[in-house]
Parts: structure tokens; sequence; C-alpha cells
């Protein structure tokens, strides 16, 4: 009895200790946005808006891989209707690093998205999510801040 006490025992410890299935999320969080207020002059937009975001993948699945499917950044303007869904590939940097466990900033510059409603000064906020390379969605998230587009 003492002997199969012990198997059972020793059965659940290996079990418990079983790694992951890799079916892991990404997750990200807003850091900041800078160059927040924005003027517009006769050759566009002074400096672009950089959107930065902190992510975690734990199986590092991110980033581009030749002749693969890659994974995405998202963000949808919250400012103009019919609220539009658009990708950008994650920075190439991001290559060296994949297929390890990441904690990294991401720079995303967004002036490509903001498309003004006609205003003198139009506000935008973002919705921004992650996909890896597994298609794995990490959680969505909204700016905190503002970005001000000011028109002469």
């Amino acid at each position: 009895m003492r002997y199969l006490f012990l198997a059972l025992t020793i059965c659940i410890v290996i079990y418990s200790c079983k790694k992951s299935d890799g079916n892991t999320a990404p997750e990200i969080a807003f850091e900041k946005i800078t160059a927040a207020v924005l003027t517009t002059n006769t050759t566009g937009v002074d400096a672009p808006p950089i959107l930065t975001i902190k992510l975690k993948d734990e199986d590092g699945d991110i980033g581009f891989k030749a002749g693969k499917d890659t994974s995405y950044i998202y963000i949808k303007n919250l400012n103009v209707p019919p609220f539009i869904v658009d990708s950008f590939e994650f920075p190439s940097n991001l290559s060296a690093v994949a297929g390890r466990k990441m904690d990294v900033e991401v720079d995303i510059d967004i002036s490509k998205k903001m498309k003004p409603s006609g205003a003198r000064v139009d506000t935008f906020y973002f919705e921004v999510f992650v996909k890896d390379i597994a298609k794995n969605k990490s959680n969505v998230i909204k700016t905190n801040d503002p970005i001000l587009l000011i028109r002469p």
C-alpha cells in the first residue's frame, strides 16, 4: 500500500509540473504618446505622433518571419466612423528576439491613422491590440492621452 501511495504521489507531481501548451496570448499596456499636440503646416504635420506600448509574450512568437504568416499590431481610430481597424507590421528589430520570452516596448507611427474630420481642432483616441503568429489575440487597450491635431 505504501508503494501505491508513493507511485500515485509521484504521478501527481509529474503531471502538475507539465509544461505549458504554448498557447499563450500576448499582453500589452499603454505607455505614452509623443507629439500629442500636432500642428499642420503647408508640408503636413510637424512631427509624427508615436504610440509606445509595452508588450509581453511568453512564447515570443511576435515579429516577421520570411515566407510565413506574421503577427500584427491592430489599431482602430475612435475619432471618425466607421471605426475601421487597420494593421501594422511589427518593427524589424523584434525579429531578433522572436522565439524567446519578450518584455519590450514597441513604437508605432500612427500619423497614417489620423483622418481629420474637417474641424479646426480634432481629438484622437485609439484602440490597440496585437495578434501573434499563432493568432492569439492580446488584450485591447485604449490610449489614455488624446492626440490633438490643430489646423491654422
